[in-house]
Parts: structure tokens; C-alpha cells; sequence
């Protein structure tokens, strides 16, 4: 009965060089979202910005904070952005995801709201 042997094959130049390229790249963007996260809100005097929306003045929309109960995990707190006539929801952001806590971000609501 007839062994079986190994043969050692030479690797696939292309394959290594894809997934060396691959794994680089993906490292590079793990740092760079790391280093620089991306803006979920911007506050001004005249208005705010979100991804979603792109910069709105506070004349045109409305903006509160609510609480969603969520079962077991107790409740989220959200920023709501309506536009002022409709009452359509423009946009909705989780406050959790934010750098600042919700009395924070309400302050700085009010302070900006009614400059």
C-alpha cells in the first residue's frame, strides 16, 4: 500500500500580496475611525447640524429630548429634530452615542435655542 507524502506548493504570490494588502488596509481604517470619530451633532447660534440633515436653523425646526423605554435595558434618551410646521421628524440621535450627558446637551440646547 502506497504512502501518502506531502507536497510543499510555493504560495500563491497574488493571494499573499491581496491579503496582506487587505489586512493593512483594514488596520488603517480601524486606526483612522479610532483617531478621528466621526460628528453625530453640531451646535451653533444659528442652528444645529447632523449627518442626516445638514445644518438647520433653529427658526425652521424644533428640537427635544425623549425618552424611549426599552425593556431591559431601562431607557434611552433621544434627540428629536422636527421641522416646525409639519411636525415631520427630521432626524433622531441617541444621546448615549454623544460626548456629553443629557442635562449637558439640554443646556447647551437652551442656551443656543433662544440666542
Amino acid at each position: 500500500m502506497a504512502g501518502w507524502e506531502s507536497v510543499n506548493q510555493p504560495p500563491n504570490f497574488t493571494a499573499v500580496v491581496f491579503f496582506s494588502c487587505l489586512g493593512t488596509a483594514s488596520i488603517l481604517f480601524s486606526v483612522k475611525a479610532l483617531a478621528y470619530p466621526s460628528v453625530a451633532l453640531k451646535l451653533a447660534s444659528t442652528g444645529l447640524w447632523t449627518p442626516a440633515t445638514g445644518f438647520l436653523r433653529w427658526k425652521f425646526i424644533q428640537v427635544k429630548i425623549e425618552s424611549v423605554y426599552s425593556g431591559k435595558a431601562g431607557s434611552l434618551d433621544y434627540l428629536i429634530v422636527t421641522q416646525h410646521q409639519t411636525q415631520r421628524r427630521l432626524d433622531a440621535i441617541a444621546i448615549a452615542g454623544l460626548n456629553g450627558s443629557t442635562d449637558e446637551i439640554e443646556r447647551l440646547l437652551n442656551r443656543y435655542k433662544h440666542n
